[in-house]
């Protein structure tokens, strides 16, 4: 990897060269300077530093420093907006549990809890038929979690854990207000990225993550707060308490 020190800087006046054929450096060395001024101050003003070129594998597995992505836990809250995937929690290839805090006044009240990507990649957990389901989708391949029983009416925490059982596989499991209702192998994960599409909560705005809904499929029960707590590292394991 070659050092930013040794860069060359180029300067091109893109009102009459948009192509950026032609480098006026050498021409105007006082212009050059003055916006390579420019460009550290603003660097600095907006966390650009350090500058990293490693490749998007690296950066989408080790945050910068500073990243919000470097923390454990994350919360959200319904009627937050689209996040999108560079803010998202990094559960790629960790033990992670996702818990939604919710409130279903009847057996009716269904829909999506959290979604991630699209119908390439991604995962989304969601109540259908008053059970909840899991998907995980590894390049179109669908692994699936379904409780075993259906789900009870009122206040719950309806949680799905992902345990590793090596590197890029483990097993999933559902939690109801911390009892285990159901679990399966989830053998394949993507190690770096999950796609381009982001984050939601509480629906699915985008291209939905499952086949087996149509349209944003928005929960209408009560919804306080989703919560993530990723595992430290690839190699790391997350405590979930839970009653078997």
């Amino acid at each position: 990897m070659a050092s930013f020190d040794d860069d060359k800087w180029e300067l091109y006046h893109p009102d009459t060269d948009f192509s950026e054929c032609n480098d006026l450096a050498e021409e105007r060395p006082e212009q050059l300077q003055k916006m390579v001024s420019r460009f550290w101050v603003e660097a600095g003003k907006y966390d650009v530093l350090p500058l990293d070129d490693n490749g998007f594998a690296y950066r989408a597995k080790i945050p910068r420093p500073g990243s919000p992505r470097r923390r454990a836990t994350f919360t959200y809250y319904p009627g937050m907006a689209h996040l999108p995937i560079a803010a998202v929690p990094p559960v790629m290839n960790r033990a992670h549990p996702i818990t939604a805090y919710v409130d279903r006044a009847a057996t009716s009240d269904e829909g999506v809890l959290v979604s991630l990507g699209n119908i390439s990649s991604g995962y989304v957990l969601y109540v259908k038929d008053n059970r909840l389901v899991y998907e995980y989708n590894f390049l179109g391949t669908r692994y699936t979690v379904t409780s075993a029983e259906e789900l009870p009416v009122g206040p719950a925490e309806l949680t799905f854990a992902f345990d590793k059982t090596g590197d890029m596989r483990g097993v999933g499991h559902l939690y109801v207000s911390g009892r285990s209702v159901g679990s399966a192998d989830i053998p394949r994960v993507l190690p770096h990225f999950l796609g381009w599409q982001g984050l939601d909560i509480g629906r699915d705005t985008l291209s939905p993550s499952s086949p087996s809904y149509d349209g944003e499929f928005a929960f209408t029960g009560k919804f306080e707060k989703v919560v993530f707590t990723v595992a430290p590292d690839e190699a790391g394991t997350t405590p979930f308490e839970r009653i078997d």
